[in-house]
């Protein structure tokens, strides 16, 4: 997944999530006014941060994802997240830097979360790309980077939420992500995989 395609990836999800917050406008009319409708089926979008160790040195995600909530136990969503600047490390005694994102799709299940502070778990299944070079480089111009690789990212997490608002929810998890690719000789799956801890703000309507 270039940079190019992968900015496309979240105006994609934005887009998406605005279309889903326009559908769920229009239901409160089906039932007339003063009609009071009991959705099972709620929208909302999710700015997220993912902190862990890449290449044994600390570093994060910063993403978005934007679904749906069925019957206040269940989780369909998109999600694309990205480093926000280049990782610098070393492989052997040659200097690296590093740049990965990814994008997938997630699912899970959690407690009624009309409670205050509710717990549940999710599993993130995507694909993700790794850009490295020798030297500082822009990651939306990469200019033949000497590491390239490309494979998919699977990231069970548990998690709890907290309702701050009728509209807004502040999530933190513990999650771990297995990463599979073709050549691990230079980047080794050790250097990715790793437990991680990710916390955000959730937005959308939940009143009930």
């Amino acid at each position: 997944m270039t940079p190019f395609s992968f900015r496309w990836t979240f105006v994609l999800i934005l887009g998406w999530a605005q279309t889903l917050m326009a559908q769920d406008d229009t239901y409160p009319f089906l039932g007339g006014q003063g009609a009071v409708v009991r959705k099972p089926v709620r929208v909302h979008i999710g700015l997220i941060h993912q902190h862990q160790n890449f290449f044994a040195r600390p570093f994060s995600f910063q993403g978005i994802e934007a679904g749906i909530r069925i019957r206040r136990r269940f989780l369909v969503a998109a999600y694309g997240s990205t480093f926000a600047s280049t990782l610098e490390t070393q492989i052997g005694n040659a200097p690296l830097f590093v740049y990965i994102n990814q994008a997938g799709l997630l699912v899970g299940a959690s407690q009624d979360n009309r409670t205050i502070v509710h717990g549940g778990c999710l599993v993130n299944a995507g694909y993700f790309s790794l850009m490295g070079k020798a030297t500082q480089f822009n990651p939306l111009h990469p200019d033949n980077p000497s590491v390239q690789l490309a494979g998919f990212v699977l990231a069970p997490q548990v998690y709890g939420e907290l309702n701050v608002t009728r509209w807004m929810r502040f999530r933190m998890g513990l999650t771990y992500s297995f990463y599979t690719y073709a050549d691990p000789s230079i980047v080794k799956t050790a250097d990715l995989q790793n437990v991680g801890l990710t916390f955000g703000f959730i937005f959308g309507k939940f009143v009930r």
